[in-house]
């Protein structure tokens, strides 16, 4: 009867595909067409230390040369593990980027993982696209029966073989359609990110010590206190009958009221590697231009 079910829910998910032709399934009708089995899952290492690409004198075999993942990055690629096993996803193999990220990230969400060179980093490296797509594309479409196929890679690398730029720790789900041909069913991050942007740029609002902080909403010298009924750290601009602002911030809100725009936070820092991300929200505008044309 579970089973019965389980090949039912795979049904209306893989309709939905077919249905709506490059679309993404969305929720709960895409982790059931992966309870149903015979996916391939592309996840993205999860978030790592500051930089881009690869720093210079890396080596493969000596992780203390490369960029690992942070704590959040750790917290993330747990979650994902978690999710998969809250909602029975069957895995019968998982392999991994040689990349000390990726492997991280595969055994701390799956418990082992398999190194596999074609999932390697391309970023910085176009003269291996056409060698490793072709690799990875005949496994990928390749049908399979049973459980679901995990590969943990690179944006870059990702994005080489779907078209699609994944964020740290997101999941690209693929349907093999045979001789090499796939199509992409759909996409689930398992964090929230947006919540943890925020809480990065809360992180990163402290000034050096010795060094006066910056001005809240742009006013005044000294820093705001947290928001009354708001979380710890929110941020808003001063108002007519704020408590805490000073009688010069009033005359200039007064005189020169914020527009619209002023009430935006500042994106995101990328902290993660190697594909740039078109929506601009992890764009590593931390790193200096002579460095990101050192890193490839």
């Amino acid at each position: 009867m579970a089973s019965r079910a389980r090949s039912g829910a795979a049904l209306v998910a893989a309709l939905a595909v077919l249905v709506l032709p490059g679309a993404a399934v969305a929720g709960e009708a895409l982790w059931a067409l992966l309870r149903g089995g015979g996916q391939v899952v592309l996840i993205r290492h999860a978030v790592t230390t500051p930089g881009v690409g690869d720093p210079a004198g890396m080596r493969l075999d000596d992780c203390a040369t490369q960029r690992n993942l942070s704590d959040e990055g750790r917290r993330h690629a747990g979650q994902v593990g978690e999710a998969f096993r809250a909602r029975g996803i069957p895995v019968d193999r998982v392999l991994s980027s040689p990349w000390c990220r990726c492997l991280e990230t595969a055994r701390l969400a799956f418990g082992s993982a398999e190194p596999w060179p074609p999932l390697g980093n391309l970023y910085g490296r176009p003269e291996r696209r056409d060698a490793q797509v072709r690799e990875m594309r005949a496994l990928v479409g390749q049908p399979r029966a049973g459980g679901n196929l995990v590969l943990v890679s690179h944006g870059s690398t990702i994005s080489a073989l779907t078209g699609v730029s994944p964020g740290t720790a997101e999941i690209v789900v693929v349907t093999p359609g045979g001789d090499g041909r796939f199509a992409v069913a759909g996409r689930l991050t398992v964090h929230d990110r947006k919540r943890e942007s925020r809480r990065s740029i809360s992180r990163g609002a402290t000034a050096p010590p010795g060094r006066p902080e910056p001005p809240m909403g742009g006013l005044g010298s000294a820093r705001r206190p947290p928001c009354r009924g708001r979380p710890a750290g929110c941020r808003r601009l001063r108002t007519a009958d704020d408590q805490h602002a000073r009688p010069a911030d009033l005359d200039a809100l007064r005189r020169f009221p914020p527009g619209p725009r002023h009430h935006q936070p500042p994106p995101a820092a990328r902290r993660d590697d190697d594909v740039l991300d078109p929506a601009g929200e992890h764009a590593p505008r931390h790193v200096p231009r002579s460095q990101r044309a050192a890193h490839g």
